[in-house]
C-alpha cells in the first residue's frame, strides 16, 4: 500500500521524464498531481479529517485547507503553498480539459518547478 509521499515523489518523477520527453501535457498533470499528493501527505499527517469517503481532499478545497490547518507553517509557506497548488490546479485542468490552451516547454517548465517547490517546503524527501 502506497503513502500520499510515496505518490508525491512518484509523480514528480514522472512529471520530470515527461518534462524531458517533451510531453508537456502530462508533465503538467503529474506536477500538480505530485504537488496534490504532497500537500494531503502533510493534511494526514496533521490529522486533518477527509471526506468519509475518500482518502483524500476535494482538489477545489485543497488552497483554503492549507491556509487553514498548516499553521505549523509561517504564513509566507502557507501563501506559496496555497498559491502553487491554485496555478498547478489550473494547469492541470488546461492540459487535461482544454486542448486549444497551449501547454509548452515553458509552462511545463513552470509547473514542474513549483511541484519541487512545495515538497521542498512540506519537507518530502525526493
Amino acid at each position: 500500500m502506497a503513502t500520499w509521499e510515496e505518490l508525491s515523489r512518484d509523480s514528480l518523477l514522472a512529471a520530470q521524464e515527461l518534462f524531458r520527453r517533451l510531453r508537456c501535457r502530462s508533465s503538467v498533470s503529474r506536477a500538480y498531481y505530485a504537488a496534490y499528493s504532497a500537500v494531503t501527505a502533510a493534511l494526514t499527517k496533521r490529522g486533518i479529517p477527509q471526506r468519509y469517503d475518500r482518502e483524500n481532499p476535494p482538489h477545489e478545497a485543497v488552497p483554503r485547507m492549507i491556509r487553514k490547518n498548516l499553521g505549523d507553517l509561517d504564513k509566507e509557506r502557507r501563501r506559496k503553498l496555497s498559491q502553487s497548488i491554485s496555478v498547478l490546479l489550473k494547469l492541470r485542468i488546461d492540459a487535461d480539459y482544454y486542448p486549444g490552451h497551449t501547454i509548452d516547454e515553458s509552462v511545463a517548465r513552470h509547473g514542474v518547478r513549483m511541484a519541487y517547490s512545495v515538497l521542498n517546503i512540506l519537507g518530502v524527501d525526493r
